[in-house]
């Protein structure tokens, strides 16, 4: 679990809680070492983004690095077959470039990862991380219990098939890359955090076993 403070500069509040605004997409072919995102659409300075990314089955320690800089490493997974590396990475945006690029230090599988945006809340935001990862068709994020009114979010990464189902209190953030479930796929979710709440563990269902990572972070 991690946690970290953000504050939001300059940033107009909507109805006085974080929100969701965009979200970006990217994927590099099979053997590239770099992956290049665009920046979310409306990313003003003070915007909080979240980054996740999934390095596509490298055995050991491969890593995720980003090329520029002010990411700050949330979540570093190194451990279990075709997601390795996974990689999660928030900052505050200052002006920013059009695209984000990311390096990865082993070129095996597929490289790709979402980039959401998010605006609002409080003076500072609360990142707080909390992780599995395992084999099956069942991808289930653990539980964590937010310590303020805001947003949580669920990040599910994966190596093919498609998905089945979702919990159903999760509003989708972004799509499937090309909505296939082919040669990996990284997708997030969102519902409404509360105070001292726990949120419950959140369960997604793909079609067929693959090795999997999953994560709530709470943005408040």
């Amino acid at each position: 679990m991690s946690g970290i403070a953000r504050r939001l500069m300059g940033v107009t509040k909507v109805g006085g809680l974080i929100q969701y605004i965009s979200s970006s997409v990217g994927r590099s072919a099979n053997g590239v070492s770099s992956l290049s995102i665009t920046k979310p659409s409306g990313t003003s300075n003070g915007d909080l983004l979240i980054a996740v990314l999934r390095g596509g089955g490298n055995s050991g320690t491969a890593t995720i690095t980003p090329n520029q800089s002010g990411w700050t490493t949330e979540i570093a997974d190194t451990s279990l077959g075709f997601p390795n590396p996974w990689y999660v990475f928030s900052r505050n945006a200052s002006s920013d470039p059009s695209s984000y690029s990311f390096v990865r230090s082993a070129s095996t599988g597929t490289f790709d990862g979402v980039i959401c945006l998010f605006r609002g809340g409080s003076n500072s935001v609360n990142v707080v991380g909390s992780f599995t990862n395992s084999s099956g068709t069942s991808l289930t994020a653990p539980s964590i219990t937010p310590s303020a009114n805001g947003l949580f979010i669920v990040a599910y990464s994966w190596n093919g098939t498609p998905i089945i189902s979702v919990a159903p209190s999760l509003t989708a953030l972004n799509t499937d890359l090309n909505n296939d479930g082919i040669a990996g796929t990284t997708v997030i979710y969102g519902g409404n955090a509360t105070s001292g709440v726990a949120t419950g563990s959140k369960t997604l269902t793909i079609s067929s076993s693959a090795d999997w990572v999953a994560a709530q972070l709470s943005l408040e």
